[in-house]
């Protein structure tokens, strides 16, 4: 009978715990409580399978002389998957950071993926690819794979666009809302702050000369269909 308790008590903890996670998914709409919610519940979940493992097991062999000795084998073999865990990216980081210089604003590729580096946390990298994605690359990936960090004087110097548009802002106005716009886009590379000659060559007809740096050529491109659009319709 003991046996039989467990195991349902096993399968109505896996139900209960996976329609927690399903209900409060379709209920909380709210990014920011989604995220804590996502990045905490798989650590009750843990604790809650460990308590149910101990409980189980002094169900089981309480009575045991060699009880003390299962049950601190498991407390080990707790520790030792949670230090794994958590401590794996931590040291990982460690090394990747000494050995690379992982600013924010550079570009960076490895593997399939490309990005410009957010943050270079503790246990993670954070980078933001060309189509505006946050990734969030835990270091533990990154072992054994080939860093590149492209030269600055490489396709990813200073670009330069042109724009010819008629408004009647001021040009101090229209510096402010073009520099304000071009902030906004994540594929751009802000480690050297964008530049803006502006022309007026006529009564409220602009030439603008944007220089920046993005991460290749499809975002350069993405670039400037944004800026076209936005001088035409927002100025």
């Amino acid at each position: 009978m003991i046996y039989l308790t467990i195991a349902v008590t096993g399968i109505l903890l896996f139900v209960v715990l996976r329609a927690i996670h399903r209900l409060y998914l379709k209920v909380v709409l709210s990014a920011a409580y989604r995220s804590v919610f996502l990045r905490w519940f798989p650590m009750v979940e843990l604790l809650l399978w460990t308590a149910y493992g101990f409980s189980a097991i002094t169900e089981l062999f309480g009575d045991e002389s060699y009880y003390p000795l299962l049950s601190g084998g498991l407390i080990l073999c707790v520790l030792v998957v949670a230090g794994w865990y958590f401590l794996r990216d931590f040291f990982t980081g460690f090394m990747i950071r000494s050995e690379n210089s992982l600013e924010p604003g550079k570009p960076i590729r490895f593997g399939d993926t490309e990005g410009v580096i957010v943050k270079a946390g503790y246990r993670s990298l954070q980078l933001m690819n060309s189509a505006g994605e946050q990734l969030n690359i835990p270091y533990s990936m990154l072992a054994g794979s080939q860093l590149i960090i492209p030269a600055e004087s490489s396709k990813l110097g200073l670009k330069t666009i042109s724009l010819a548009f008629h408004s009647a802002r001021s040009p101090e106005k229209v510096q402010q809302l073009i520099m304000k716009r071009i902030l906004e886009m994540p594929w751009v590379l802000t480690s050297v702050l964008p530049e803006l000659e502006i022309t007026l060559e006529e009564e409220q007809s602009y030439r603008v000369l944007v220089s920046l740096r993005v991460q290749n050529e499809e975002a350069l491109l993405k670039t400037q269909a944004e800026l076209t659009r936005f001088v035409e319709k927002e100025l």
